[in-house]
């Protein structure tokens, strides 16, 4: 009997796929203030995880850290999702 090895995913990981695919499909709009009590409550994981997956995202380019402003989706041209996508 064979098995597939198990991918760990750990839920930093799996935070920001769920972040990264509400972004991209519309759900959280470009230049939307990301509220992270709603987000933890919603994905029901704690801050840190959150925050952490924010953080790529941010290096990402799919949202903008704000000094004292908080987190927001990032407004991308059609140029720039193209290249999410290459």
């Amino acid at each position: 009997m064979t098995t597939e090895p198990l991918e760990a995913t750990s839920l930093v990981e799996l935070t920001a796929r769920r972040l990264r695919g509400e972004i991209l499909s519309g759900a959280l709009v470009p230049g939307e203030r990301i509220v992270e009590e709603q987000l933890t409550r919603r994905f029901g994981t704690s801050r840190a995880p959150l925050r952490e997956a924010l953080r790529l995202l941010g290096q990402q380019g799919l949202v903008e850290h704000l000094p004292r402003r908080g987190v927001r989706v990032t407004q991308l041209s059609g140029r720039d999702i193209d290249e999410l996508f290459t």
